[in-house]
């Protein structure tokens, strides 16, 4: 496992092998311009790589990043990202627990399960104080993937898919995350770090 920080990130070669490999080992043989609606593989790269970089340039701002295999990072506290083409799935201690769109702020969710993991009730509430929570509800599909993330954070007039997650407090903060967004989170964070240290 390699570790890095905001200056040391892979280059985008390398994030978009990442994520090829990581298809190749879960779908088999894919059309990544295709999933992206793009023309060929150059501008899928460019799309894709213009959503990641900036997740992993604003969580290393905060947390110590790792590579921990294809598009997966570690983000300290036992939490790890996985980019997929669209998504993103988090998990804690090696448990599935969060799944995002790549679209809208994992960085901000990514955090978010980090202070939860770090910091607990004292974390919740601190978000919780910062925005309003959302609707949560059970999820009544019955794909895995919808078993392993059963609480959606709704957010009634924006399209889904909603962020969704292993418990409804998990997909509270998620969606709190959502809407405040990372700056909003990371201040949060380092304000309660700052009362720990």
């Amino acid at each position: 496992m390699t570790g890095f920080g905001a200056h040391s990130l892979p280059d985008d070669d390398a994030l978009w092998s990442g994520l090829n490999e990581h298809l190749r080992s879960t779908l088999g043989s894919v059309g990544v311009s295709k999933m992206l609606a793009a023309r060929d593989d150059d501008e899928a790269k460019a799309r894709w790589v213009g959503r990641v970089r900036p997740v992993l340039e604003n969580l290393a701002e905060r947390v110590p990043l790792r590579s921990e295999g294809p598009a997966r990072f570690g983000a300290g506290d036992g939490v790890s990202i996985q980019f997929d083409v669209h998504r993103v799935y988090l998990e804690a201690s090696g448990s599935p627990r969060i799944r995002a769109m790549l679209l809208v702020d994992p960085a901000a969710v990514t955090l978010a399960l980090v202070g939860l993991e770090r910091w607990g009730s004292t974390w919740s509430e601190a978000l919780d104080a910062a925005g309003e929570s959302r609707t949560v509800v059970a999820d009544e599909d019955t794909d895995d993937e919808s078993q392993a993330f059963p609480w959606i954070a709704q957010k009634p007039g924006a399209p889904g898919p909603w962020v969704s997650a292993a418990s409804p407090e998990e997909a509270r903060a998620a969606g709190i995350a959502e809407d405040i967004g990372f700056d909003e989170v990371s201040t949060v964070f380092g304000r309660i770090a700052g009362r720990s240290a």
